[in-house]
């Protein structure tokens, strides 16, 4: 039977020809890497999940055995998945490596690995409606012919909490990195700040995260296509991408939607406060309540285009920031300030997933998905 692979570089077939298989982490990540390998395109048999200690662990987890590292040791001919948080990672690779595991395969959360695991099996499954298309399998109407050109304007964010980074990518001609936070920092990072001007929301970025980047934007940018990106996460456009956008034969383009299993709401619930999550479907009700119904499909659904990384046509753009801004300043009123640092950035969180609402609700729309480059 032929298998639907969009990504069949050495590490997919690292994967695909493993004679045995383990997963590092019986966690979100562990689980959701259990169940994309094991379906199509994959149809692999992972033996168990290995965590470092039984402590909050069942011993079996969505029918796989669970083992404790010290007690896996017949495993360590097998290639480790390590499905973990990031951060994580390091710790996790070190322990493996000191048990005598040599065949080890990390797969984080934001990486570029998870994200071609995630994809074979988005494909295979036809998870995506069927307008959703690839950046590169549509045909560019061509930027040579006596197309007119668009212009394209892609804002990369930065912060003062930007971490090291081993290499530093160049900006294309399309990029324009944007400072935000400005207002809240005591140094100016670029040229272009989320503070310019007299209508900003820089001051909320506690909240807002990088969408005070994109409220910027939206006030100032007359681009023909407007897009968001980040300091460590940024699209991958080869030549026939551009020509397809440049051309404006596109309306819309995301990148590899997120994975929740257990539904959009019920993990941001996992990971997040899930009264916050209510007060976004109430503040769509009133707010927005033409978008309700397609925020409770993408609520109950199993994906959303994260990272508030888009580029989209000038008006579409408009019309996006007219959804998205007033729901936001709906839930902040309403929420106010979290005291956990990583909670209070809700309104970055649930704009993520508002990204997904307006697409749902706008099937009119020409959406095509484009690669990314996360930096580790």
């Amino acid at each position: 039977m032929e298998r639907k692979l969009r990504y069949t570089n050495e590490t997919i077939k690292q994967i695909m020809d493993a004679d045995r298989i383990v997963i590092y982490g019986a966690g979100t990540m562990g689980r959701a890497v259990r169940k994309c390998i094991s379906e199509e395109p994959y149809m692999l048999k992972p033996e168990c999940f290995i965590v470092r200690s039984m402590d909050d662990n069942d011993k079996v987890v969505d029918g796989l055995p669970v083992v404790k590292l010290a007690d896996a040791l017949d495993h360590r001919s097998s290639l480790v998945l390590v499905a973990l948080n990031g951060k994580l990672m390091p710790g996790a690779v070190t322990g493996l490596k000191a048990e005598g595991f040599e065949r080890i395969l990390p797969v984080s959360f934001d990486g570029d690995i998870w994200t071609e695991i995630r994809s074979n099996w988005i494909i295979a499954n036809d998870v995506l409606p069927g307008d959703v298309k690839r950046v590169d399998d549509i045909e560019p109407m061509g930027r040579r012919s006596g197309v007119k050109l668009c212009k394209l304007n892609i804002y990369v964010a930065h912060s003062i909490y930007d971490a090291d980074l081993p290499i530093k990518p160049e900006l294309k001609d399309y990029e324009s990195p944007i400072h935000v936070g400005a207002a809240l920092a005591d140094k100016k990072l670029f040229e272009i700040t989320d503070a310019d001007g007299a209508d900003n929301i820089s001051e909320k970025n506690r909240q807002y995260c990088e969408t005070t980047g994109i409220y910027l934007a939206w006030k100032n940018d007359t681009a023909d296509y407007v897009g968001f990106s980040h300091y460590r996460r940024r699209f991958c456009l080869d030549e026939k991408a551009l020509d397809v956008i440049l051309s404006g034969n596109v309306d819309v383009v995301v990148t590899e939607p997120i994975l929740n299993f257990a539904s959009v709401k019920a993990q941001y619930g996992k990971d997040h406060i899930i009264d916050d999550w209510l007060v976004l479907m109430d503040a769509i009700s009133k707010v927005a309540p033409e978008y309700l119904e397609s925020a409770k499909q993408v609520e109950q659904g199993i994906y959303y285009y994260a990272y508030n990384m888009f580029i989209m046509k000038h008006d579409i753009f408009d019309s996006y920031c007219r959804f998205m801004f007033p729901v936001l300043e709906y839930c902040v009123k309403r929420i106010g300030k979290r005291e956990d640092i990583y909670q209070n950035r809700y309104a970055g969180f649930l704009a993520e997933r508002l990204l997904t609402i307006f697409l749902n609700e706008n099937r009119q729309y020409t959406v095509a998905i484009a690669d990314k480059k996360f930096i580790e």
